[in-house]
């Protein structure tokens, strides 16, 4: 048996492989929300790499008009461009962490929690898409049954792959 074998890898070959790992370890939503984030803190006037005095800065200007949920989202999107970056993380010093909480203490609200989808539910709507049988509504008793009997989100629904 006869191994074709790489060509040495360069440092550059070595990183540009390594980044498809990388990038396949977050999903394409994240990234997104992600990239928002960062653009949303360069556009308040601030850089990269930054500071946790310009942090601080940047959420008390936005607790007034942002959940802290989305800061929280925002700050982890610092947290990971620094990581990424081998910078230090300024996100975890103590005056982001203090301000983070005292916003979260006056502006929190407590998370919507949808009501969870009964059994008695599902089998009215399972029978009603059995009512008029069609690929679409095959398709879609499929997916209330694997979802909800596998505790799936939407998101794994949507991204489940059938062969």
């Amino acid at each position: 048996m006869v191994h074709s074998l790489k060509p040495i890898a360069t440092k550059n070959t070595l990183v540009e492989e390594g980044s498809d790992y990388v990038h396949a370890a977050t999903s394409e939503n994240t990234r997104l929300a992600y990239q928002s984030d960062i653009q949303h803190f360069l556009s308040c006037g601030h850089t990269l790499p930054t500071t946790p005095e310009s942090i601080e800065h940047y959420l008390r200007t936005c607790a007034d008009h942002y959940n802290p949920r989305t800061l929280i989202r925002r700050l982890t999107a610092l947290r990971q461009w620094h990581k990424l970056k081998s910078v230090s993380d300024p996100t975890q010093s103590p005056l982001v962490l203090k301000t983070m909480r005292g916003i979260a203490r006056l502006h929190g609200r407590p998370k919507k929690q949808a009501m969870a989808l009964r059994l008695k539910d599902l089998d009215q709507l399972i029978s009603y898409l059995k009512e008029s049988p069609s690929l679409k509504n095959t398709r879609d008793r499929a997916l209330l049954l694997v979802g909800f009997f596998g505790a799936f989100r939407r998101s794994e629904l949507v991204s489940l792959r059938w062969e």
